[in-house]
């Protein structure tokens, strides 16, 4: 399959010319399918502080901007000193790298738009031993494009025998003093086993059918030469690495080289394989591999509803959200660990304590509670002659503290609009003979307590009998003090921490844990109980972070971040599939959201998709495998990213031309609706009266403003009130050296073209189009071709023109009658 080299990549030439044409395939058969780069979190991303070192000459910074190739920030590098080589290095820990495996080095480079010019860019991949000395190296070289434009720089090499760990270097020459450069999305990938040699077919594609469409699972199609019986479903006999792993979901790369620049042009996961032996005769045999994107992964993973789902992404080791139906008599937990949480009676009589009580979050701007509107439990609503119940947590993971580790407790309760008339408790840790080691408890104050073998050593500034709903956490810390340190925290404001004096477990371990009041268990009676409802009560043996606790309460209360954005609900969704971060390209978004809201369970990329929609942007996975979000303003004012023309050898196949007009996407009604207000049905009377009346597809947007409902309204009208030509698909065939592969290999999903030179009879001699499916194919008989499916660019004036974001020019702005209808 093509000519690919002796293993020098990205340093080296794939083959003899050049500027020849080479393409690779790899299949990571014995690893997880979702195995993490080796370069993680904000070193990835560059969304935070990093441990980036600056090379000498120069300095590195973090900053945030709307240009940033994926996530808000990325990592600056300036020229200090005189006119030189500005750098970065970054280095990993000792153990990390598998000897002899082979992996991808890819980052994204671009001169800064206010201070940068376009400089040659090294990307060196250096191998390193246990004692970090250098035991081998793989680099690659090229151009940047022009300022504030991305382009990515990516090597795959082979790790020595003595390599543990690797660095990686960054550099740009010829920099003078005071120039920066922007770099963004460094990972580094183990992408297995080098295939190429046994691929007989290949087909693979992404995108979607128009602009109006949610984009497909990317599909691929490899045909292998099995004549060893390497790649026979279900056979044992197969050298490693396919012994046993000729099984779904195994991570596919695809690859194209031009000119020693290296281009993912597919990535996903193996979903099927099918042997064919023809005549049923021994040698000769095939195997065709059926392959999905990252659509397929995402698709499988469950999110529940926000508040759930916020609370599993710190692992507790018990969550009960109280959701029960109504006769059940114990809590489930959702963290995985297994088991239930029964409620336990006194020998007296139930409480009356019952699941299917109203729910005790608040409402957010969506006009639901962030757990998706779910019910919780009112405890001990008769607690007459000696009656009560509590949720006995005594087994369950992480109910009980220890010096070992730290400990925390979350949960939201309602405690009514007065103070009781007697204590009650909420949380109870006892250790033998029902002696008390921690308890949390509601005063006859309406204040809160927390109470150890000492005696009371938190109360409350505030009283919580108002009538209002709480999240409440209680955590212990082993570790700070004499003998650790107790600290309660409400969403109400307080945040007390007591050093305790004493030993919090003067009277022996806990063995106990209860909540809604303390069951004695010698006597087999229940006392001070608690007479509201709660729920969401989560368990963990660890300390949360403040940022844990933080993020949990801002979901509670408003259904994400007050200005959280489509593109920053995305991000949280994904997070909450546990995406990493560093798999990730998202513009910043532009519309901001109502608080979150789904009611049920529901995958991670139906999720991301609705998120997506409420500001008219596109999620599709790209050639590296990566999701990628982008605003609806990335077609505005977009420029050519390549034009095709016979004069240029870069012509579209011959024939392949066909220019298509119809009724297929016309609509001069629209019915939009806004979350939580009211729906508007716009009409466009010349188009009906043109056309007759054809209504788009209704839209819903959870967004706070009434003027973006209307201007997605306008837009569509605007956009859709009339036909226009249509080009459906082209193709391309370009042999080994021609001028096509390094317009064709940068393409994206949403790219804009030009194809030039058209027939006298074309409809003009110029189209401009959107680029909006992608589809390789490649036979050993027809070599490579490209199919484009497109989209027209045409359309009523101004409705691509407007102030852009990704330029530097003012943000579209509802309001502005310039760009209301690129809203």
């Amino acid at each position: 399959m093509g000519v690919y080299g002796a293993g020098l990549y990205g340093a080296g030439l794939y083959g003899a010319d050049p500027a020849s044409i080479s393409s690779a395939v790899y299949c990571r058969f014995d690893r997880d399918p979702l195995l993490r780069g080796l370069i993680l979190g904000a070193d990835a991303t560059m969304d935070a502080t990093t441990t980036w070192a600056a090379g000498s000459g120069s300095s590195l910074g973090i900053i945030a901007t709307p240009g940033a190739y994926a996530g808000a920030y990325v990592q600056r590098c300036t020229r200090t000193g005189s006119t030189g080589t500005a750098s970065a290095t970054w280095s990993s820990a000792t153990g990390v790298v598998t000897p002899s495996r082979t992996y991808l080095l890819s980052t994204a480079v671009a001169p800064a738009p206010d201070a940068g010019a376009s400089r040659t860019i090294t990307v060196t991949l250096t191998w390193l031993d246990a004692s970090s000395s250098a035991v081998g190296s793989v680099a690659t070289s090229g151009t940047e494009a022009g300022p504030g434009d991305w382009v990515i720089a990516a090597l795959i090499g082979t790790a020595p025998a003595a390599a543990s760990a690797f660095s990686v270097t960054v550099a740009w020459t010829n920099v003078i003093v005071g120039e920066y450069h922007w770099m963004d999305a460094v990972t580094m990938e183990d992408i297995g086993t080098d295939i190429t040699g046994q691929v007989l077919d290949v087909t693979c594609g992404r995108g979607h059918n128009s602009e109006l469409d949610r984009y497909d699972a990317g599909q691929a199609t490899l045909l292998l030469d099995n004549t060893d019986g390497r790649f026979t479903p279900g056979r044992a006999g197969s050298p490693a690495p396919y012994a046993g792993n000729i099984i779904p979901r195994r991570r596919v790369w695809i690859f194209q080289t031009w000119n020693d620049t290296l281009y993912g042009i597919w990535s996903g996961y193996t979903t099927s394989y099918r042997q064919a032996i023809p005549g049923g005769h021994d040698g000769w045999s095939t195997v065709e591999v059926a392959c999905v994107d990252a659509f397929r992964v995402l698709t499988g993973i469950d999110v529940p509803p926000p508040y759930q789902a916020q609370i599993l992404a710190s692992a507790p080791d018990t969550y009960c959200p109280l959701w029960e139906v109504k006769s059940a008599q114990a809590a489930g937990n959702l963290a995985g660990s297994g088991g239930s949480v029964p409620i336990t009676s006194s020998k007296y009589g139930s409480g009356g304590s019952e699941f299917g009580a109203q729910s005790a979050m608040p409402v957010t701007s969506s006009g639901h509670t962030a757990d998706g509107d779910s019910t919780c439990l009112a405890f001990n609503a008769s607690v007459y002659g000696g009656a009560g119940d509590v949720l006995n947590f005594s087994t369950a993971p992480g109910a009980l503290p220890t010096v070992a580790s730290g400990w925390t407790l979350v949960f939201h309760a309602a405690f009514g609009s007065a103070p009781p008339a007697g204590i009650m408790l909420l949380w109870r840790n006892s250790s033998v003979y029902d002696l008390l080691v921690l308890q949390l408890e509601l005063y006859t104050d309406g204040h809160l307590r927390v109470v150890t073998p000492a005696g009371v050593v938190i109360t409350s500034a505030l009283a919580y009998t108002t009538g209002a709903t709480w999240r409440i956490v209680l955590t212990y810390d082993p570790t700070t003090g004499s003998h650790g340190t107790v600290r309660l925290r409400t969403d109400a404001g307080d945040d007390i921490s007591y050093a305790l004096t004493a030993d919090l477990f003067a009277n022996g371990p806990a063995l106990a844990a209860y909540f809604g009041g303390n069951f004695r268990g010698l006597l087999g009676v229940t006392e001070y109980s608690f007479g509201y409802v709660a729920m969401h009560i989560a368990l963990w043996s660890r300390l949360l972070s403040a940022s844990e606790i933080a993020t949990q309460g801002t979901v509670a209360r408003l259904g994400g971040d007050a200005a959280e954005n489509e593109s920053g609900r995305v991000s949280a969704i994904l997070g909450l599939a546990g995406w990493p971060a560093e798999a990730t390209r998202i513009d910043a978004g532009l519309t901001t959201l109502l608080g979150r809201h789904w009611d049920a369970t529901s995958n991670a990329l139906a999720l991301a998709q609705d998120a997506a929609a409420q500001g008219q942007a596109e999620v599709w996975i790209d050639g590296l495998g990566r999701v990628v979000v982008r605003h609806r303003q990335r077609r505005v004012n977009a420029q050519t990213a390549a034009t095709f023309a016979g004069s240029t050898d870069t012509a579209a196949e011959a024939g392949d031309f066909s220019p298509t007009l119809d009724d297929a996407l016309i609509f001069n009604v629209v019915e939009v609706t806004r979350s939580t207000g009211g729906k508007i049905l716009m009409r466009n009377d010349l188009s009906i009266a043109t056309y007759g009346r054809r209504k788009a597809p209704a839209l819903e947007l959870a967004v706070p403003s009434d003027f973006e409902v209307l201007a997605a309204a306008q837009w569509r009208l605007l956009k859709y009130g009339g036909p226009t030509v249509r080009v459906d698909a082209i193709r391309f065939r370009p042999s080994a050296g021609s001028a096509l592969w390094p317009l064709l290999l940068p393409l994206e999903p949403g790219d804009r073209i030009t194809l030039a030179e058209l027939p006298a009879s074309a409809p003009s001699a110029t189209g401009d189009f959107f680029v909006e499916r992608i589809t390789w194919k490649w036979d050993p008989q027809a070599g490579w071709s490209l199919t484009l499916g497109l989209s027209p660019v045409e359309a009523p004036v101004g409705i691509y023109t407007a102030a852009q974001l990704d330029t530097g020019a003012a943000v579209s702005t509802l309001g502005d009658p310039h760009t209301a209808l690129t809203y």
